[in-house]
């Protein structure tokens, strides 16, 4: 009977080896489309209610001491890619690109609105359950419609159906269908696949253009909500080394790598405190495994503490996994067997951030680069540091080359799982002794052509310094590690390019990077201008200041096959820099105004005051948004010209004499419109320009 009641747990919980942590299957309802017929007596009866009690907390002990528990409301599986060979994907984040399918009234019978599969990669069961397929649908050119939906599943070899029935639908929202799938088991290699069919269409009132249209792709509302194995995740046993407690969590899934790199969510805490660093991040065979390093506290006693891991692809599914451990702060054993004995590879994720500052004059270029890696690289430039001097290392390893720094370190700084302060010294120090260390390292080590972010070779620099850092910690982890590189160098010859930034990914090396994120920016001082600026067709912001001239270009995600430059060519004159080129304009529009009042003495001068404040403001306008200065300078020059054609056509005032003074007027006694005098003789006769009428002045 206790083994009944054990596999009634199997069966309900997922629970397949009671000697190993619980499994957590996102997307298992317990007991959901499962019965269990027992007969028996009295007895029988007791006891399976016994049981039935006692499962809670059987289930609740195992969760406190090894830990995990199940997301019970299944996940989604999103809709993506064409309309006859579309894709499927847990990850709200793959949402970007919409696709669509229109059904008109011309289409008669069953007809396929899409298809979408995948190929399932690991093996495991899914349960009895009511999964649902949802589309988003918008009625044109109607007041609406009936028809009936079918969706088929296949599951491997087997088929599933459900219909949506006939009914009426009137306004936009969304078809959602109903299928009812019996318990089975799903292998390596069997593909999943959705159908989507509409039969018996009806339209009411249709015009020219009715049908509805179904879409998908770019939301979360197209997809199937079903009860399936989203994966399993188990943490296993933790190590310790030097204040350090490493706790690694196991997942199988069929997502793979992606369940972490794709997340919508995900967190481990330690206690009541939260995880800030990057976990080292491992693909296996069949998921991935992830290690969370943390560094305890100097109040921790080595005491029992609780650690919780959560990762979600999409908000409403989770897996999780919850386990107490008892770190032995006394321990001197290492990181634990998921430490890689081998260099670890550099293709296997790194975000790469650039960040290009500094400071040019006509005769000096100072210049900040700043690189920062996570993920894979970061690990192998953690990995390589605490292996300094490590004999197993293969003859092309980069990390040979810092083997006469082994006499530095002392032995508890060897091979211990962290970075120590030696170990950087060692690096910083190899880096600064010559030009061409930094240049090995930048290209062979991180695959960046560092002379592309710098602007100069480096033998051209005449000062150069390394700084770098490792943030919240020093362990092997996949946390950011910034190296900083500060530059000096002479500009070259006069009227030759010079570069902010060009292509410094190296060849073959783009797959190591998942996101590049490149800020790159220069100034100058007030007498020093970049000319000409040239970045093809990416979007470069330059601007005048008058006291400064800026250039900048920043991508977010930067493609790394991506070839491209950002060049300038420094002017070979003072006139060039954004001071004095302000002042010539300053001049320009000094004089065009001074003359558009001149040569207006007599006649309106609203037409050339217009014409010369319009070329102002143009004028203006091409210098801060950096156009080329030939440009600024010709509107500005172009102003000087137009206001002449302008004044000449302009009418004359009535009431102004050659010479520009006002002249005296008479106001008519009849309609009291005022009339200019033009002459000083008297009498004086002259016809009221308001009612005709003859005016005399004696």
């Amino acid at each position: 009977m206790l083994r009944s009641g054990l596999q009634i747990l199997e069966n309900c919980f997922g629970f397949t080896d009671r000697s190993q942590s619980a499994i957590c299957i996102g997307g298992f309802k317990p007991g959901s489309g499962r019965r269990v017929v027992m007969g028996g007596g009295y007895a029988r009866s007791v006891s399976l209610v016994f049981l039935l009690l006692l499962a809670p907390v059987m289930v609740t002990s195992a969760v406190e001491e090894d830990g995990s528990c199940c997301e019970q409301d299944g996940f989604r599986m999103f809709l993506i890619g064409e309309a006859q060979s579309g894709g499927m994907t847990a990850f709200s984040s793959d949402l970007e690109d919409r696709h669509s399918a229109v059904v008109t009234p011309s289409v008669l019978g069953a007809i396929e609105i899409g298809k979408w599969s995948t190929t399932w990669s690991v093996e495991g069961d899914y349960p009895s359950s009511e999964w649902t397929f949802d589309i988003p649908y918008e009625i044109q050119g109607a007041t609406g419609l009936q028809f009936n939906a079918t969706v088929g599943v296949n599951i491997g070899g087997t088929y599933y159906s459900g219909s949506s029935g006939p009914g009426l639908l009137v306004t936009n929202g969304i078809l959602s269908v109903p299928i009812q799938v019996s318990s089975g088991t799903i292998s390596e290699g069997d593909q999943i696949r959705f159908t989507l069919e509409v039969q018996s269409l009806s339209f009411s009132a249709p015009g020219e253009d009715a049908g509805i249209r179904f879409f998908w792709g770019d939301t979360t509302d197209a997809g199937m909500l079903a009860k399936f194995p989203l994966g399993t995740a188990e943490m296993e046993d933790s190590s310790s080394n030097d204040g350090i407690a490493y706790f690694p969590v196991e997942i199988d899934t069929h997502y793979g790598i992606d369940i972490w790199n794709k997340r919508s969510s995900g967190s481990t805490t330690v206690g009541s405190q939260q995880l800030t660093t990057s976990p080292v991040v491992t693909e296996t065979e069949n998921g991935v495994r992830l290690v969370f390093v943390w560094q305890w506290p100097e109040s921790y006693d080595g005491g029992g503490i609780q650690v919780t891991f959560r990762v979600s692809p999409h908000p409403g599914a989770t897996l999780e996994s919850v386990r107490t451990y008892e770190v032995d702060i006394d321990s001197d054993g290492g990181t634990g067997d998921w430490y890689p004995e081998e260099e670890p590879k550099r293709d296997s994720g790194t975000k790469l951030d650039v960040k290009i500052s500094g400071r040019t004059t006509a005769s000096i270029v100072d210049r900040d680069v700043e690189i920062t890696v996570d993920g894979a690289m970061s690990q192998w430039i953690r990995w390589g540091l605490d292996n300094i001097g490590n004999n197993t290392l293969e003859g092309s390893s980069w990390w040979k080359n810092l083997d006469s720094y082994e006499d530095s370190l002392s032995m508890g700084e060897e091979h211990n799982g962290r970075v120590d302060d030696a170990e950087v010294a060692a690096l910083t120090g190899h880096l600064q002794t010559s030009s061409s260390n930094i240049r090995s390292f930048m290209s062979t080590g991180l695959g960046i052509d560092i002379e592309s972010m710098v602007g100069s070779d480096l033998v051209d620099l005449s000062q150069r310094d390394i700084m770098i850092d490792f943030g919240a910690t020093r362990a092997f982890s996949s946390e950011p590690v910034t190296i900083v590189l500060e530059a000096r160098y002479t500009p070259g010859v006069q009227g030759q390019s010079e570069y902010l930034v060009r292509t410094f990914i190296q060849p073959g090396k783009s797959d190591w990077f998942t996101k590049i994120d490149l800020d790159a920016g220069l100034r100058t001082s007030a007498l020093a201008g970049f000319g000409a600026v040239s970045g093809g067709d990416l979007e470069v912001e330059h601007r005048r200041w008058v006291f400064l001239e800026t250039i900048s270009f920043q991508d977010s995600d930067l493609d790394p096959d991506l070839i491209f430059s950002v060049s300038y060519t420094p002017p070979s004159s003072p006139a060039g820099s954004p001071l004095v080129s302000a002042l010539i304009l300053v001049l320009v529009m000094s004089i065009t105004a001074g003359l558009s009042l001149y040569l207006t003495r007599t006649r309106i001068r609203a037409p050339a005051v217009a014409t010369a404040s319009l070329f102002g403001i143009l004028s203006f306008i091409v210098y801060v948004g950096g156009f080329d200065l030939p440009l600024v300078l010709g509107v500005g020059a172009a102003g000087l010209i137009g206001v002449f054609p302008v004044s000449l056509v302009s009418p004359r005032s009535k009431n102004r004499g050659v010479d520009g003074r006002s002249l005296p007027t008479i106001t008519c006694p009849s309609c009291m419109t005022p009339n200019v005098v033009h002459s000083e003789l008297r009498p004086f006769r002259t016809s009221c320009s308001g009612c005709f009428a003859t005016l005399r002045l004696d």
